[in-house]
């Protein structure tokens, strides 16, 4: 079993939680054989504690049932075609509804703000990949394939990542095309393209690196092409994710 592998495997894992099958035990046996492998667990499971600590701090709005219901509600009111999207953890659907709180109401128009929020949200929830291919013109291809945003231009930098599989992920009936990607050292980088009309009249998403949070470390940028907005976050500091734009 590879390195990449071992780690597709640990970031699912989650410890004291989950039973211990044999794929689990066989990466966590090689993980203490390697020590370059341990200490990139040993970072993910840091990590994945100071989000969890984030999390407990957020204070949930006291008509916070409401809302799930008034959403799900709207959701079976309108007949979609079955969906074959990997779905969110309820965790990620419920903190998605926290964030919005804190600064606009369900009847604003679609911001890049909001995006923002609610990228920011599904890059620190469990997720799955339904694209699951390790190249990225595999899974550009697999975006056109099911008709999301494809044919983007990615950094020259960002190429020679790892790729880990993509996402087709809707918001405010629009497609995104999400790109997971991580770097030599383990540390990733999700980048998130939508057609530049998403957010109607506001195309003003060009934003330089700036820093999300300290704990864990997320840094984030934004761009435009004359087809794309681009968002980029990244699992590192500022100087990061600037070697990549």
């Amino acid at each position: 079993m590879d390195s990449n592998k071992i780690k597709s495997i640990l970031r699912l894992y989650r410890p004291d939680i989950d039973e211990e099958n044999k794929p689990i035990s066989e990466a966590l046996a090689q993980v203490e054989s390697d020590p370059e492998l341990k200490e990139w667990y040993k970072n993910h499971l840091e990590n994945e504690d100071a989000i969890s600590a984030q999390f407990d701090d957020i204070a949930i709005p006291i008509d916070l049932k409401e809302q799930l219901k008034k959403q799900y509600e709207l959701k079976n009111a309108t007949p979609k075609r079955s969906s074959w999207l990997a779905p969110l953890a309820l965790a990620a659907s419920i903190l998605l509804i926290v964030l919005s709180w804190l600064d606009f109401s369900l009847g604003d128009k679609p911001n890049f703000a909001h995006f923002q929020q609610d990228m920011i949200a599904f890059a620190t929830q469990p997720y799955e990949m339904d694209i699951v291919v390790e190249d990225l013109d595999l899974i550009n291809k697999g975006f056109a394939k099911v008709g999301w945003p494809t044919n983007y231009i990615t950094p020259e930098a960002l190429n020679r990542l790892h790729a880990l599989g993509g996402v087709t992920q809707e918001w405010k009936n629009e497609k995104v095309s999400i790109v997971c990607l991580e770097d030599e050292a383990g540390k990733y980088i999700w980048l998130f393209i939508t057609k530049l009309n998403a957010f109607g009249e506001d195309h003003t998403a060009a934003m330089n690196a700036m820093l999300i949070s300290e704990q864990p470390l997320l840094t984030h940028a934004a761009w435009q092409d004359q087809e794309f907005t681009y968002y980029m976050i990244a699992e590192g500091d500022i100087e990061f994710i600037t070697s990549y734009l």
